[in-house]
């Protein structure tokens, strides 16, 4: 990854917008470079821009670096007074409403992109919501988002980058101080400093992970284990099995027996409920077949109005003709009177079209008058019309001529001057080329000999950049025999070392060993396992033992309400009984007073009592004794008035009766859902009660007294006896801990030294053979060096020879100053420009000859010009003369008129005046055709009318005779009945479906009552019908039956439970034998996790931690050393074995270890940026980084340090192929590092801006 360019606008100090383009020169060749400025100018806000664009916060806003300088918090308190200190939008510069930073950079696999960072306030001077985007920039330009928003940002830029924040502050930028504060940290500050630099803190999660699995492993298998007992726990003994499968046969039998007896019972309950169902069915039938022949008799009226319309039927189409004529005759008559008005009108019409027809044929007349006494004008004016058309042509044409000529001209004049113009320029620019050319030619001998002279500075550069590699490689060459040279004395001394430290670890381990000798550790887990388990059941017992006692006092409460519950259900049906005998009764005589009142509000009762007679049935009840027909009519009367008042009276008291039984009777359901609710609460009670109870045999071996499970135990006692053993039990629990713990101590010690023996004996064997190797090394690397200082003198003759060639051949100074590519650049440009300045003067001097014959072309041109031009302009003159004659003429003719527009008005006219007159001729024409179809039409309703008249005193004569020959063998009929009968609107067709469905209605309800009444009588005949015995009576088969339920209920929960035991029984065996795989399987997993826990597990991570730390931070201090040995030779770092400290070794100084706190300002920052080197060098083993920038204090460091300092990090371009910033405000910086990016301060405005020199 490398920077390409950076973009700022109003972050702190810097104001509106700046640019850093890396690609372009002098930043694009330098591989080290300064960012420079004085203090609080805003150069880390630079470094602060990278990190905002790239991941949306810097390091100092981070907690373990330094917070925001006092101006910046100043800044941020200005703005916003909630705006946390570590907030990133702080940055934005006071007063700005918007602020932003973006970079653009590239990455090895050939993209290049752009990360942009954003902040923005709102009107309100609150700040907006931080906006973040990464796009991705083609070779051609185009620009494509791939990210927008913080999350899918900033892990766009992380896939991209190949970094997270930590790594990239840690590997580009790295900033103030956080070396030298690790430098001098203590052991637990620097572990957690080296966390934050190295990314180590992912190992202690591993490690603490791996310890969780473990102690998860061991609960599994602990789990699973008295999963296991569990399910062995409901395993039954075979005398056990046979016994229940003896009661399981009686138990079937016995309900066989009660299943017969509640079907016999439930079978004669049906018997009495269809047998009450038909009575009830007999009883409707009966009160439907009376409603019915009463209905009929309401509808003899209107049978009898239908028999007299069908009889007079026929008359109806004679009569309806009757009416169709006479309707039809005053039609007639109305329409002949609108007729004699319609001819009156149209006789006044005809007058008034003669009228105008005359006076269109004079208006005709006058107009064809007028045409032609003024033809002979308008000839004349046609004529004079062809002459000034045919003048204005020519008057046109020459215009055109004068006016084209006058363009020509112009144009001709134009060409002039700008020939005359360019004369003047060419003739300049030949006297300025000239002058050029006069001071080149001091360099004709060095353009004649250009080939060669480019030729020979190809070879002196190719020689240079020789003879420089050979110098590098020489100079690698010394320095990596430096390095084996102290490399081979460091590996001597490791091996004196590792040896006295292997002979304390062997003598460390016996003592250990000796320590738990005497100890087992299987009986130790064994112990504490079983006292495990008997905790775990202990505190189920105790769980289930407050569930069992809690559910014995429900259950004896249940008890109690259901005996209340059928005490009060049976009150209510001893009330309920006496209701319904009562309602019986009451419903009866309600019944017998309706049937007489409904027959005595018949509205034709006077009539039947007329029509009925002593010993004959009555139509309606089929009655042969009437008692009404005998009786006076006052004593009808009070009869009448008397049955309604009793008729009233039983129903209000039926209907209360009937009120209150059902009340009794919602009463009674009420009480009987409660009770079978409580009852089911108490059934579903009852059996998780024997589950437990069955189940509370698992914990019988835990206490004798754990044997009895019944109500009468004595549950206070027994609920202290389990919380005592549970007191006893972990009591023994924490003492096998303490022995666990003790042996734990020791075998873990144990185990870590036979791996540090192991490794050190390993170690020691690779350190014998390093030695060897180094000495192999040594001997080949001097060979190289003799090798390439041969060759180097070689070089250094043939550039000696082409140096005093070319300085033979030259004359364009610089060449020994500037590099030899830019020097042959240079001279490139001088020798083309050479080239160029001749070809031109030669072109231009012919050029100048051409113009200066086109000139006096163009001067004769515009003479001849010039006289045409006048030629034209007097034809002109003269056509318009013509013109204005022939216009006059045609004004004294015609006026403001034409000769065109007269005639066609005069023809208009004439049209206007035939036109009217053909109109109205035709209208007159119309008006008299209108009036004699008029005429016929009266003449023809005349003649219909007539007609009409004979027909309808026929029609009515053929009626009267009709009606008279009806009345012979019919009831009278006038014609007012005929009248009143065909203009009655009933339907009468609806009427006669109205009477066939009433009969139908009578015949369907005397056949329903007859089959009800076949239906009872078959019913009370079946042979399998109860008998009149007390006990086949319904109460007494409704009492029986929930009894017989209650038993076969009660067998079959006995049955049921029988098959439990015997089902748990075989899913006892079947789950038991699948669990223990899963046991054995637990305890494999748990015996792996074990294994890798004491390698690499611990509960707070700090094993496998301190494991990779140690590694990591070696790794980083052999990059430092290799760093700090091309800063300064004197010293050299070195951990000292075991844990994070590090020592100082001062070689000029015989090897003398020092603590890192004696090291002078300098010196401090010398070796933490070789810390900060090494880490980087580190990070990018794997990763390709271009761009490295460092924020440390340079000005604690004399000359030659500084110096020393300044080569290393330019070296790091050719090492690491990075491009280094070094940001300070130092004057020693200043003045030794090219090029410079300039923070520069602008008055006291507290702004500043950014100048690349």
């Amino acid at each position: 990854m490398t920077i390409e360019s950076i973009t700022i606008c109003n972050i702190t100090s810097l104001e509106g917008e700046h640019f850093i383009d890396f690609t372009a020169e002098p930043l694009r060749s330098a591989g080290l470079f300064a960012i420079t400025g004085d203090t609080g100018a805003g150069k880390s806000s630079l470094l602060d821009a990278i990190c905002l664009a790239l991941y949306g916060k810097t390091p100092r806003l981070d907690e373990k670096f330094d917070r925001l300088t006092e101006s910046q918090t100043e800044l941020a308190a200005g703005i916003n007074a909630q705006l946390s200190l570590n907030d990133p939008r702080a940055y934005l510069r006071r007063g700005a409403k918007q602020g932003y930073a973006r970079v653009r950079f590239s990455v090895p696999s050939g993209g290049t992109y752009e990360a942009s960072w954003e902040v923005g306030l709102t009107r309100n001077e609150t700040f907006k919501s931080v906006e973040r985007s990464l796009d991705e920039i083609s070779s051609k330009g185009k620009v494509t988002r791939v990210a927008s928003g913080k999350t899918d940002t900033q892990a766009a830029v992380e896939r991209v980058i190949g970094l997270d924040y930590e790594q990239f502050s840690r590997t580009v930028i790295l900033a103030q101080g956080s070396f030298a504060s690790f430098l001098k940290a203590q052991s637990k500050e620097k572990s957690v400093l080296l966390e934050k630099l190295t990314g180590t803190a992912i190992y202690g999660r591993i490690s603490t992970q791996i310890f969780d699995m473990c102690k998860d492993a061991e609960q599994e298998v602990l789990n699973e284990r008295a999963k296991y007992e569990g399910l062995a726990q409901g395993r039954l003994s075979e005398e056990d099995v046979v016994e229940l499968q003896h009661r399981g046969q009686m138990l079937a039998s016995v309900l066989l027996d009660l299943q017969h007896r509640k079907e016999r019972t439930t079978q004669f309950l049906q018997w009495h409920a269809k047998n009450v169902e038909l009575m009830a069915q007999y009883d409707e039938a009966m009160k439907r077949n009376t409603a019915a022949n009463n209905e009929y008799l309401l509808m003899r009226d209107k049978e009898k109005a239908l028999s007299r319309y069908d009889a007079v039927l026929p008359f109806r189409p004679a009569y309806e003709r009757i009416n169709e004529l006479s309707n039809q005759i005053e039609l007639i008559k109305e329409k002949e009177s609108e007729i004699a008005q319609e001819i009156a009108q149209l006789q006044a019409q005809m007058k008034t079209a003669d009228q105008e027809l005359q006076q269109a044929t004079e208006r005709k007349s006058a107009a064809e008058e007028q045409m032609r006494l003024r033809s002979g004008d308008i000839s004349r004016g046609h004529t004079l019309q062809g002459e000034i058309i045919s003048l204005e042509k020519q008057q046109s044409e020459a215009e055109t001529a004068k006016e084209q000529a006058v363009l020509t001209q112009e144009k001709t004049e134009l060409d002039l001057r700008t020939r005359l113009q360019d004369e003047e320029r060419l003739k300049k620019e030949l006297e300025q080329l000239n002058l050029r050319r006069q001071s080149l030619e001091i360099h004709r001998t060095m353009f004649d000999n250009y080939q060669t002279i480019t030729e020979k500075l190809k070879q002196y550069a190719e020689e240079m950049r020789y003879n420089d590699r050979l110098d590098r490689e020489h100079r690698q060459e010394n320095h990596l025999l430096q390095e084996l040279t102290e490399q081979f004395e460091k590996v001597k001394a490791t091996v004196i070392t590792q040896e006295g430290a292997l002979s304390s670890l062997r003598a460390n381990r016996l003592g250990h060993q000796q320590s738990i000798a005497h100890i087992s550790e299987t009986e130790l887990y064994d112990s504490y396992n079983r006292d495990t388990e008997r905790r775990v059941l202990l505190e189920e017992a105790r769980r289930m033992w407050q569930e069992i006692t809690e559910r014995y006092e429900r259950m004896s409460e249940l008890r109690a309400q259901q005996q209340r519950w059928k005490r009060q259900i049976e009150q209510k049906e001893a009330e309920i009984l006496l209701a319904e005998k009562e309602e019986q009764s009451r419903f009866k005589r309600f019944d017998q007073l309706k049937e007489a009142f409904m027959l005595a509000q018949v509205k034709d009762v006077e009539l039947l009592r007329t029509l009925l007679k002593e010993g004959t049935p009555c139509p309606v009840c089929g009655s042969a004794h009437h008692p009404y027909h005998t009786e006076v009519e006052q004593v009808s009367g009070e009869r009448q008035q008397q049955l309604e008042k009793d008729f009233r009276e039983a129903e209000r008291y039926y209907k209360a009766q009937r009120e209150m039984l059902t009340l009794l009777q919602e009463e009674k359901r009420n009480k009987q859902a409660q009770q079978n609710s409580e009852a089911q609460v108490l059934k579903a009670l009852e059996e998780k009660q024997q589950n437990d109870v069955a189940y509370w045999a698992k914990f019988a071996h835990l206490d004798p007294s754990f044997v009895e499970c019944s109500p009468e135990v004595n549950r206070q006692a027994r609920r202290t006896t389990i919380e005592m053993l549970i007191d006893a039990v972990e009591r023994q629990m924490k003492q096998s801990e303490k022995d666990l713990e003790v042996y734990r101590f020791h075998s873990t010690a144990l185990k870590e030294v036979n791996e540090k023996v192991a490794k050190l004996e390993e170690t020691l064997e690779v350190v014998m053979k390093q030695r060897g190797d180094l000495e192999t090394n040594l001997r080949i690397h001097a060979q190289n060096r003799e090798r390439i200082h041969q060759l180097m003198v070689q070089s250094d003759a043939r550039i000696e020879g082409l140096y005093k060639s070319l300085d033979d051949l030259l004359t364009l100074a610089g060449w020994r100053d500037d590099s030899i590519e830019a020097y042959m650049k240079r001279l490139s440009e001088i020798y083309e420009e050479w080239r160029l300045i001749n070809d031109r003067i030669d072109a231009g001097s012919t050029e100048q000859r051409v113009l200066r014959n086109l000139i006096e072309t163009l001067q004769q041109t515009v003479k001849d010009q010039y006289n045409a031009t006048n030629a034209l302009r007097g034809k002109c003159s003269q056509l318009r003369e013509l013109l204005a004659e022939r216009r006059e003429e045609i004004v004294r003719l015609f006026g403001h008129d034409t000769p065109k527009s007269l005639a066609e008005t005069l023809q208009r006219n004439i049209d206007v005046a035939a036109a009217q007159f053909k109109q109205l001729q035709g209208a007159h024409e119309s008006l008299n055709a209108q009036l004699q179809q008029t005429v016929g039409q009266q003449q023809s309703l005349a003649e219909n009318r007539v007609k009409s008249e004979g027909d309808l005193r026929q029609r009515r004569t053929d009626l009267d005779m009709a009606i008279t020959r009806f009345n012979r063998d019919n009831e009278p009929l006038q014609q007012t009945e005929l009248n009143r009968i065909f203009q009655d609107s009933r339907d009468w067709q609806a009427l006669r479906i109205e009477i066939s469905t009433s009969k139908e209605r009578m015949l369907l309800a005397q056949q329903t009552m007859q089959q009800a009444s076949d239906a009872y009588n078959a019913w009370q005949g079946q042979p399998n019908r109860p008998s009149d015995a007390e006990d086949e009576q319904p109460e007494a088969l409704q009492e029986a039956l929930p009894l017989l339920e209650e038993k076969l209920l009660q067998q079959q929960s006995e049955q049921e439970e029988l098959k439990h035991r015997l089902r748990r029984h075989e899913d006892s065996i079947r789950e038991s034998e699948s669990q223990r795989a899963m046991v054995e399987r637990a305890e494999e997993n748990a015996t792996e996790w074990k294994r890798l826990s004491a390698v690499f597990g611990s509960k707070d991570g700090k094993k496998f931690r301190d494991m990779a730390q140690s590694y990591t931070f070696s790794l980083l201090v052999e990059h430092a050393n290799f760093h700090l040995r091309r800063l300064t030779p004197r010293y050299g770092l070195k951990v000292i074995p075991g844990s994070l400290t590090l020592e100082v070794v001062d070689h000029d100084m015989l090897d003398e270890h020092r603590y890192v706190n004696s090291l002078s300002g300098g010196e401090t920052f010398i070796v933490s940026l070789a810390l900060a080197l090494g880490l980087a060098s580190l990070s990018s083993t794997t990763l390709n980084i271009g761009s490295l920038f460092i924020d440390e204090g340079f000005g604690h460091l004399d000359e030659n340090s500084l110096a020393l300092v300044l080569d290393a990090l330019a070296a790091l371009e050719d090492g690491q192929g990075r491009k280094v910033g070094v940001v300070s405000h130092t004057e020693q910086i200043r003045a030794q590092i090219a090029p410079q990016v300039k923070i520069v301060k602008q008055g006291a405005g507290g702004c500043s801006t950014i100048v690349v020199e």
